[in-house]
Protein backbone atom coordinates (compact mmCIF):
# COMPACT_ATOMS: atom_id res chain seq x y z
CA UNK A 1 0.00 0.00 0.00
CA UNK A 2 1.41 3.29 -0.41
CA UNK A 3 0.24 6.81 0.31
CA UNK A 4 -2.75 8.66 -1.47
CA UNK A 5 -1.95 12.25 -1.10
CA UNK A 6 -4.79 14.76 -2.22
CA UNK A 7 -2.61 17.98 -1.99
CA UNK A 8 0.93 18.63 -2.28
CA UNK A 9 1.02 21.92 -1.29
CA UNK A 10 -1.20 23.08 1.72
CA UNK A 11 -4.36 24.31 0.85
CA UNK A 12 -5.71 27.65 2.73
CA UNK A 13 -8.93 27.25 4.88
CA UNK A 14 -8.04 30.82 6.03
CA UNK A 15 -5.25 33.32 5.96
CA UNK A 16 -3.30 30.90 8.46
CA UNK A 17 -3.87 27.58 8.56
CA UNK A 18 -3.56 24.88 5.31
CA UNK A 19 -3.61 21.30 4.95
CA UNK A 20 -2.46 18.46 3.28
CA UNK A 21 -5.04 15.95 3.05
CA UNK A 22 -3.73 12.22 2.70
CA UNK A 23 -5.64 8.72 2.67
CA UNK A 24 -4.91 5.32 2.44
CA UNK A 25 -2.89 5.36 5.36
CA UNK A 26 -1.66 1.90 6.50
CA UNK A 27 1.84 1.78 7.70
CA UNK A 28 4.32 3.88 9.77
CA UNK A 29 6.58 3.74 6.58
CA UNK A 30 3.45 6.21 5.09
CA UNK A 31 2.92 8.40 8.01
CA UNK A 32 6.68 9.31 8.18
CA UNK A 33 6.34 9.55 4.46
CA UNK A 34 3.25 11.95 5.10
CA UNK A 35 4.79 14.25 8.06
CA UNK A 36 8.38 15.05 6.17
CA UNK A 37 6.06 15.84 3.52
CA UNK A 38 4.09 18.39 5.74
CA UNK A 39 7.49 19.43 7.31
CA UNK A 40 9.11 20.18 3.72
CA UNK A 41 5.51 21.90 2.80
CA UNK A 42 5.79 24.19 6.01
CA UNK A 43 9.38 25.31 5.55
CA UNK A 44 7.78 26.91 1.82
CA UNK A 45 4.92 28.61 3.55
CA UNK A 46 4.53 31.33 5.72
CA UNK A 47 1.09 29.90 7.00
CA UNK A 48 1.14 30.14 10.78
CA UNK A 49 0.30 26.43 10.84
CA UNK A 50 -0.17 23.37 8.63
CA UNK A 51 -2.52 20.41 9.35
CA UNK A 52 -1.78 17.01 7.91
CA UNK A 53 -5.32 15.33 7.67
CA UNK A 54 -5.75 12.02 7.81
CA UNK A 55 -8.44 11.03 6.20
CA UNK A 56 -10.04 7.58 7.78
CA UNK A 57 -6.81 6.14 8.71
CA UNK A 58 -6.44 2.20 9.17
CA UNK A 59 -4.12 2.73 12.29
CA UNK A 60 -4.64 3.25 15.84
CA UNK A 61 -4.67 6.85 16.84
CA UNK A 62 -1.61 5.78 19.58
CA UNK A 63 -0.04 4.45 16.91
CA UNK A 64 0.08 7.95 15.26
CA UNK A 65 0.56 9.61 18.28
CA UNK A 66 3.83 7.52 18.88
CA UNK A 67 5.13 8.37 15.27
CA UNK A 68 4.42 12.21 16.52
CA UNK A 69 6.43 11.91 19.45
CA UNK A 70 9.25 10.53 17.02
CA UNK A 71 8.99 12.94 14.83
CA UNK A 72 9.12 16.03 17.58
CA UNK A 73 12.70 14.94 18.38
CA UNK A 74 13.67 15.52 14.73
CA UNK A 75 12.25 18.23 13.26
CA UNK A 76 13.30 21.84 14.13
CA UNK A 77 10.88 23.48 17.03
CA UNK A 78 9.65 26.30 14.75
CA UNK A 79 8.66 23.20 12.67
CA UNK A 80 6.76 21.61 15.28
CA UNK A 81 4.81 24.53 16.72
CA UNK A 82 3.56 24.86 13.33
CA UNK A 83 2.29 21.43 12.24
CA UNK A 84 -0.40 19.36 13.98
CA UNK A 85 -2.44 16.10 13.02
CA UNK A 86 -5.74 16.10 12.24
CA UNK A 87 -7.63 12.83 12.47
CA UNK A 88 -10.72 12.93 10.15
CA UNK A 89 -13.31 10.24 10.23
CA UNK A 90 -16.93 10.35 9.24
CA UNK A 91 -19.13 12.82 11.66
CA UNK A 92 -15.84 15.41 12.37
CA UNK A 93 -12.33 15.85 13.13
CA UNK A 94 -10.24 16.46 16.24
CA UNK A 95 -6.31 17.53 16.33
CA UNK A 96 -3.91 15.14 17.59
CA UNK A 97 -1.08 16.97 18.22
CA UNK A 98 -2.88 20.18 19.38
CA UNK A 99 -6.76 20.70 19.77
CA UNK A 100 -8.24 23.00 17.19
CA UNK A 101 -9.91 26.04 17.21
CA UNK A 102 -13.79 26.03 16.61
CA UNK A 103 -13.72 28.21 13.91
CA UNK A 104 -10.30 26.07 12.06
CA UNK A 105 -12.62 22.91 12.86
CA UNK A 106 -15.85 24.25 11.41
CA UNK A 107 -14.14 25.39 8.48
CA UNK A 108 -11.74 22.07 8.31
CA UNK A 109 -15.34 19.99 8.64
CA UNK A 110 -17.47 21.98 5.77
CA UNK A 111 -14.41 21.07 3.22
CA UNK A 112 -13.92 17.76 4.47
CA UNK A 113 -18.03 17.01 4.47
CA UNK A 114 -18.58 19.42 1.01
CA UNK A 115 -16.09 16.96 -1.12
CA UNK A 116 -17.95 13.13 0.32
CA UNK A 117 -20.32 12.57 -2.24
CA UNK A 118 -24.11 12.12 -0.75
CA UNK A 119 -24.43 8.72 -0.13
CA UNK A 120 -20.64 7.81 -1.58
CA UNK A 121 -19.30 4.21 -1.17
CA UNK A 122 -16.44 4.09 0.89
CA UNK A 123 -13.80 2.58 -0.46
CA UNK A 124 -10.04 0.82 0.58
CA UNK A 125 -7.17 2.50 0.23
CA UNK A 126 -5.66 2.09 -3.10
CA UNK A 127 -2.73 -0.55 -4.11
CA UNK A 128 -0.56 2.30 -5.43
CA UNK A 129 1.74 -0.38 -7.20
CA UNK A 130 -0.56 -1.82 -9.31
CA UNK A 131 -1.76 2.15 -10.07
CA UNK A 132 1.82 2.72 -10.99
CA UNK A 133 2.02 -0.32 -13.24
CA UNK A 134 -1.03 0.55 -15.25
CA UNK A 135 0.22 4.16 -15.84
CA UNK A 136 3.97 2.42 -17.18
CA UNK A 137 1.86 -0.07 -19.82
CA UNK A 138 -0.29 2.86 -20.90
CA UNK A 139 2.43 5.59 -22.07
CA UNK A 140 4.35 2.01 -23.72
CA UNK A 141 0.91 1.31 -25.27
CA UNK A 142 0.45 4.84 -26.33
CA UNK A 143 4.19 5.64 -27.31
CA UNK A 144 4.62 7.83 -24.51
CA UNK A 145 6.72 5.71 -22.09
CA UNK A 146 9.78 8.10 -21.33
CA UNK A 147 8.63 9.47 -17.57
CA UNK A 148 10.24 10.72 -14.30
CA UNK A 149 9.70 9.24 -11.06
CA UNK A 150 8.67 12.84 -9.95
CA UNK A 151 5.94 13.07 -12.76
CA UNK A 152 4.66 9.47 -11.75
CA UNK A 153 4.73 10.41 -8.04
CA UNK A 154 3.04 14.11 -8.55
CA UNK A 155 1.23 14.37 -11.94
CA UNK A 156 0.64 10.18 -12.60
CA UNK A 157 -0.67 8.96 -9.32
CA UNK A 158 -0.53 10.88 -6.47
CA UNK A 159 2.01 9.18 -3.90
CA UNK A 160 4.96 9.47 -2.42
CA UNK A 161 8.88 8.63 -4.24
CA UNK A 162 9.62 6.19 -2.42
CA UNK A 163 6.59 4.33 -2.58
CA UNK A 164 7.29 5.00 -6.99
CA UNK A 165 11.17 3.88 -6.11
CA UNK A 166 9.62 0.63 -4.64
CA UNK A 167 7.45 0.49 -7.14
CA UNK A 168 10.45 0.92 -9.86
CA UNK A 169 12.88 -1.54 -8.16
CA UNK A 170 10.24 -4.40 -8.51
CA UNK A 171 10.00 -3.63 -12.01
CA UNK A 172 13.06 -3.58 -12.83
CA UNK A 173 13.33 -6.77 -15.01
CA UNK A 174 10.94 -4.89 -17.33
CA UNK A 175 12.28 -1.75 -16.90
CA UNK A 176 15.04 0.74 -19.36
CA UNK A 177 16.67 3.37 -17.29
CA UNK A 178 18.11 6.35 -19.20
CA UNK A 179 21.24 8.38 -17.96
CA UNK A 180 18.54 11.67 -17.48
CA UNK A 181 16.99 9.34 -14.96
CA UNK A 182 13.84 8.53 -17.18
CA UNK A 183 12.03 5.54 -17.27
CA UNK A 184 9.92 3.45 -19.69
CA UNK A 185 8.94 -0.39 -19.94
CA UNK A 186 11.15 -1.93 -22.28
CA UNK A 187 8.76 -4.99 -22.86
CA UNK A 188 5.47 -6.04 -21.67
CA UNK A 189 5.40 -7.56 -17.82
CA UNK A 190 3.90 -10.22 -18.40
CA UNK A 191 4.26 -11.89 -15.08
CA UNK A 192 3.42 -9.08 -13.22
CA UNK A 193 0.25 -8.35 -15.56
CA UNK A 194 -1.00 -12.02 -14.02
CA UNK A 195 -0.71 -10.93 -10.71
CA UNK A 196 -2.74 -8.01 -11.34
CA UNK A 197 -5.23 -9.97 -13.38
CA UNK A 198 -5.40 -12.22 -10.13
CA UNK A 199 -6.25 -9.31 -7.87
CA UNK A 200 -7.67 -7.33 -9.74
CA UNK A 201 -11.11 -7.21 -8.72
CA UNK A 202 -10.02 -6.20 -5.69
CA UNK A 203 -7.34 -3.77 -7.16
CA UNK A 204 -10.12 -2.13 -8.96
CA UNK A 205 -12.93 -2.53 -6.15
CA UNK A 206 -14.76 -4.06 -8.60
CA UNK A 207 -18.58 -3.64 -8.33
CA UNK A 208 -20.91 -5.84 -10.07
CA UNK A 209 -25.27 -4.80 -10.96
CA UNK A 210 -27.79 -6.64 -12.31
CA UNK A 211 -31.42 -6.95 -13.29
CA UNK A 212 -33.21 -9.28 -10.85
CA UNK A 213 -36.84 -8.16 -11.44
CA UNK A 214 -37.61 -10.91 -14.06
CA UNK A 215 -38.79 -8.42 -16.91
CA UNK A 216 -36.01 -7.79 -19.89
CA UNK A 217 -33.02 -6.73 -18.68
CA UNK A 218 -32.09 -3.01 -20.60
CA UNK A 219 -28.91 -4.13 -23.09
CA UNK A 220 -25.50 -2.34 -22.54
CA UNK A 221 -26.18 0.16 -25.41
CA UNK A 222 -29.06 1.14 -23.83
CA UNK A 223 -27.29 1.42 -20.72
CA UNK A 224 -24.43 3.35 -22.47
CA UNK A 225 -27.34 5.88 -23.56
CA UNK A 226 -28.68 6.97 -20.42
CA UNK A 227 -24.88 7.36 -19.07
CA UNK A 228 -24.28 9.85 -21.39
CA UNK A 229 -27.11 11.81 -20.29
CA UNK A 230 -25.36 11.71 -16.53
CA UNK A 231 -22.84 14.08 -18.21
CA UNK A 232 -20.43 13.00 -15.74
CA UNK A 233 -16.94 13.57 -16.93
CA UNK A 234 -15.54 11.05 -14.47
CA UNK A 235 -16.73 8.40 -16.21
CA UNK A 236 -15.53 6.33 -18.98
CA UNK A 237 -16.78 2.89 -20.70
CA UNK A 238 -14.35 -0.10 -21.01
CA UNK A 239 -14.98 -3.37 -22.27
CA UNK A 240 -15.52 -3.91 -26.10
CA UNK A 241 -16.83 -0.78 -26.72
CA UNK A 242 -13.92 0.41 -25.18
CA UNK A 243 -11.37 -1.13 -26.89
CA UNK A 244 -13.20 -1.03 -30.41
CA UNK A 245 -12.06 2.60 -29.89
CA UNK A 246 -8.11 1.43 -29.79
CA UNK A 247 -8.69 -1.62 -32.31
CA UNK A 248 -12.01 -0.79 -34.49
CA UNK A 249 -10.91 -4.52 -36.22
CA UNK A 250 -11.79 -6.34 -32.76
CA UNK A 251 -13.19 -9.77 -33.94
CA UNK A 252 -17.05 -9.38 -31.74
CA UNK A 253 -20.18 -7.90 -32.55
CA UNK A 254 -22.17 -6.71 -29.62
CA UNK A 255 -20.70 -6.24 -26.07
CA UNK A 256 -22.05 -9.04 -22.89
CA UNK A 257 -22.12 -6.43 -20.39
CA UNK A 258 -21.39 -2.30 -19.81
CA UNK A 259 -18.13 -1.84 -18.16
CA UNK A 260 -17.13 1.35 -17.21
CA UNK A 261 -14.60 3.20 -15.09
CA UNK A 262 -14.81 5.98 -12.16
CA UNK A 263 -11.96 7.77 -11.64
CA UNK A 264 -11.69 8.28 -7.77
CA UNK A 265 -8.71 8.87 -6.41
CA UNK A 266 -10.28 9.49 -2.50
CA UNK A 267 -11.58 7.00 -0.28
CA UNK A 268 -15.18 7.30 -1.43
CA UNK A 269 -17.42 6.91 -4.69
CA UNK A 270 -20.78 8.36 -5.91
CA UNK A 271 -22.59 5.67 -7.07
CA UNK A 272 -25.97 7.35 -7.44
CA UNK A 273 -26.02 7.50 -10.96
CA UNK A 274 -26.64 3.22 -11.41
CA UNK A 275 -30.84 4.26 -10.68
CA UNK A 276 -30.49 6.31 -13.42
CA UNK A 277 -29.43 3.54 -15.48
CA UNK A 278 -32.02 1.21 -14.33
CA UNK A 279 -33.80 1.26 -11.28
CA UNK A 280 -34.08 -2.56 -11.83
CA UNK A 281 -30.49 -2.76 -11.24
CA UNK A 282 -29.20 -4.50 -7.56
CA UNK A 283 -25.81 -5.43 -6.61
CA UNK A 284 -24.72 -8.66 -6.64
CA UNK A 285 -21.70 -9.62 -4.78
CA UNK A 286 -20.48 -13.19 -6.42
CA UNK A 287 -18.04 -12.44 -9.39
CA UNK A 288 -19.81 -15.62 -11.22
CA UNK A 289 -23.48 -14.31 -11.05
CA UNK A 290 -24.37 -13.00 -14.68
CA UNK A 291 -23.84 -9.26 -14.50
CA UNK A 292 -25.13 -6.02 -16.40
CA UNK A 293 -23.07 -3.41 -15.41
CA UNK A 294 -19.45 -3.87 -13.91
CA UNK A 295 -17.87 -0.81 -12.40
CA UNK A 296 -14.15 -0.26 -11.53
CA UNK A 297 -13.00 2.49 -9.79
CA UNK A 298 -9.33 4.39 -10.97
CA UNK A 299 -7.98 5.08 -7.57
CA UNK A 300 -5.12 7.12 -8.98
CA UNK A 301 -4.51 11.21 -9.82
CA UNK A 302 -4.55 10.96 -13.87
CA UNK A 303 -6.78 9.25 -16.14
CA UNK A 304 -6.28 8.70 -19.62
CA UNK A 305 -9.67 8.65 -20.68
CA UNK A 306 -9.82 9.23 -24.61
CA UNK A 307 -12.15 11.79 -26.12
CA UNK A 308 -15.65 10.07 -27.12
CA UNK A 309 -15.86 9.18 -30.20
CA UNK A 310 -18.95 10.40 -32.91
CA UNK A 311 -22.31 9.79 -31.16
CA UNK A 312 -20.49 7.71 -28.74
CA UNK A 313 -19.48 7.50 -24.74
CA UNK A 314 -15.75 8.86 -23.38
CA UNK A 315 -13.78 5.53 -23.40
CA UNK A 316 -11.36 4.14 -20.68
CA UNK A 317 -7.87 3.76 -21.50
CA UNK A 318 -6.79 0.70 -23.36
CA UNK A 319 -5.22 -0.56 -20.13
CA UNK A 320 -8.37 -0.82 -18.36
CA UNK A 321 -10.33 -2.48 -21.43
CA UNK A 322 -7.80 -4.70 -21.48
CA UNK A 323 -8.76 -5.73 -18.14
CA UNK A 324 -12.73 -5.91 -18.70
CA UNK A 325 -12.37 -8.67 -21.56
CA UNK A 326 -10.13 -11.01 -19.18
CA UNK A 327 -12.55 -10.80 -16.80
CA UNK A 328 -15.54 -11.17 -18.86
CA UNK A 329 -13.46 -14.58 -19.65
CA UNK A 330 -13.07 -13.28 -23.53
CA UNK A 331 -9.69 -14.25 -23.18
CA UNK A 332 -8.91 -15.12 -27.50
CA UNK A 333 -10.10 -11.00 -27.96
CA UNK A 334 -8.06 -9.77 -25.03
CA UNK A 335 -4.90 -11.46 -26.70
CA UNK A 336 -5.87 -9.95 -30.26
CA UNK A 337 -6.00 -6.57 -27.89
CA UNK A 338 -3.18 -6.91 -26.48
CA UNK A 339 -1.44 -7.89 -29.89
CA UNK A 340 -2.59 -4.72 -31.19
CA UNK A 341 -1.45 -2.59 -28.38
CA UNK A 342 2.13 -3.55 -28.38
CA UNK A 343 4.05 -0.71 -30.12
CA UNK A 344 6.66 -3.05 -31.78
CA UNK A 345 3.67 -5.11 -33.59
CA UNK A 346 1.81 -1.94 -35.41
Amino acid sequence: MGLNIWNKRPRKINADHGILRISGLKAVRDLRNGLVEAAQALTESDLHEVLLVLDEPDMTESRIFDEWEKAREIFLPEIVQRLNIVIYREGGSYGLARNLSADVQSRLNKILDRERPEGGVRLPAPELYYEILKVLVHQWFRGKGLMTSKWLAETAVGCSYPTVADALDRLGPWLTRHSDRRVELRKFPREEWAKLLAVSDRVRSTMRYANRSGLQARSPGSLMMRLRKTMRKDIAVGGVTGAKHYFSDLNITGDPRLDISIHCPGNAVDLSFVEKLDPALVKVDSPHEPAHLAIHMIRRKKVFFEQPDPDGAQPADPVECLLDLHEVRLEALAKEFLEALIPNKK
